[in-house]
């Protein structure tokens, strides 16, 4: 039996580090726990380009993947910066 692990979203940050921080630092725990013997989605690395999009040292979604007012994210609304 193999298991997918999906790695934490990224929120969209403009000022300060929302929480991105640790939810990289649990993504890089789950690839070097189950990468070995689970498949691992680094859905992080998509959302910020490989790492691409940051604010400081801290990875973020990048703006042609956030909610915009012409394309809102149904349970979240629209990201404000």
């Amino acid at each position: 039996m193999r298991f997918v692990h999906i790695t934490p979203p990224l929120v969209y940050i403009t000022t300060r580090d929302e929480g991105n921080e640790a939810k990289m630092q649990l993504g890089a725990w789950m690839k070097a726990i189950f990468a070995e013997k689970d498949v691992v989605f680094y859905l992080q690395a998509i959302e910020s380009n490989d790492g691409a999009c940051k604010l400081g040292n801290v990875g973020r979604i990048c703006d042609e993947y956030r909610s915009t007012a012409s394309y809102a994210s149904k349970s979240q609304g629209v990201d404000v910066p």
